[in-house]
């Protein structure tokens, strides 16, 4: 799992990471982190005005929004896990 995981980061980086990031280059990577393109033309009109603050900002919020979803979700696994724990054990006392 650990190896999937970071193969994947691995083809994340050398996808991602170039030495430069044309205007392009950032518009599709805004748009795999799923900006809607009224949210893609702000982070622009921030990068072109030189406002690296307001992007950054912009960033750590989704990233802070992707991290509520991924812990509710991960919440919800839990309880997923629990309740077929609960379910096996009740079959087996039967």
């Amino acid at each position: 799992w650990l190896k999937l995981l970071l193969g994947q980061h691995i083809h994340w980086m050398v996808t991602y990471m170039p030495e430069t990031i044309t205007d392009d280059d950032m518009i599709q990577m805004l748009s795999d982190m799923g900006f809607d393109q009224k949210m893609t033309a702000l982070f622009m009109e921030l990068k072109c005005s030189g406002n690296t603050q307001g992007q950054i900002k912009i960033l750590n919020d989704v990233r802070s929004v992707i991290l509520d979803n991924i812990h509710r979700e991960e919440s919800q696994i839990y309880r997923i896990d629990y309740l077929i724990y609960w379910i096996n054990n009740s079959i087996s006392h039967i």
